[in-house]
C-alpha cells in the first residue's frame, strides 16, 4: 500500500513518480515530476536572497489555528522569502492566541480558505494596527484547496503564496508596476472596526 503524504515541496515530485511507477505510467508521470521539480526550482531562485518577511498563515478563527514549521506550507513560506511566525510550533496545526499573535508582530497575515476569499476574521486584525502587518496593509488570502493538500496543485498554490509575500515586499510584478499589499476596500467592515470611517 502507498499513501501520498509529502513533507516537502520536492516531496511531492517524489510521489508523482512513485504513483507513476505503481500505475505502469512511468513515462508521463516522471515528466510530470520533471516540470513539478522546474517550478519549484524557479520559485526558490526568484526569491533567493531577499529580506525574509515575518509571516503568519491563519486557517481559522474563534479559535485560531495556524500551521506548525514541520507542515508543508511552512516549507512554502520559506521559499517566499518568509519566515513563519511559530514555525518553533512542532503540531502540524497548533491553536495559538491574539496575545502570541501580536507579540510575533507579522509583516504580513495570510488566510488559507476556500477558493482565497477574504474571510471576516482576516479584516478584524485591523482591531490591532500595532501589528506591522495591519500598519503596512499587508493582509492577503490564499486558495487553501491549491496549499493544503501536498499534491501536484500545490506548487500553483506557492506561485500564489510568494505572490502576496512579494506584494507585502512591494516588488515589482512582470510589467514593472509596484504590487502593492490588498486596498482596504476589498476588505469587509466589521463592527466596531476603527477603519470603518476612512474608507
Amino acid at each position: 500500500m502507498f499513501e501520498a503524504d509529502a513533507a516537502t515541496v520536492a516531496g511531492i515530485a517524489d510521489d508523482v513518480e512513485r504513483i507513476g511507477a505503481l500505475a505502469g505510467t512511468s513515462e508521463v508521470a516522471n515528466a510530470a515530476a520533471s516540470a513539478l521539480r522546474g517550478r519549484i526550482a524557479r520559485i526558490a531562485r526568484a526569491h533567493a536572497g531577499v529580506a525574509p518577511l515575518r509571516v503568519f498563515y491563519q486557517v481559522a478563527d474563534a479559535p485560531i489555528y495556524t500551521l506548525g514549521g514541520r507542515h508543508i506550507v511552512s516549507r512554502a513560506i520559506e521559499a517566499c522569502g518568509g519566515v513563519n511566525v511559530f514555525g518553533a510550533l512542532s503540531l502540524p496545526a497548533p491553536q495559538v492566541g491574539v496575545e502570541g499573535v501580536i507579540a510575533a508582530n507579522p509583516q504580513v497575515i495570510i488566510a488559507g480558505t476556500e477558493g482565497a476569499k477574504f474571510p471576516p476574521w482576516l479584516a478584524a486584525w485591523r482591531r490591532w494596527p500595532a501589528i506591522d502587518a495591519v500598519r503596512r496593509h499587508a493582509l492577503y488570502a490564499v486558495d487553501a484547496n491549491w496549499l493544503h493538500r501536498p499534491g501536484p496543485r500545490f506548487v500553483d498554490g506557492v506561485a500564489q503564496l510568494c505572490d502576496v509575500i512579494a506584494q507585502a515586499r512591494g516588488e515589482r510584478d512582470a510589467g514593472g508596476s509596484i504590487m502593492s499589499p490588498v486596498s482596504r476596500a476589498q476588505l469587509p467592515v466589521l463592527p466596531g472596526d476603527p477603519d470603518r470611517h476612512s474608507r
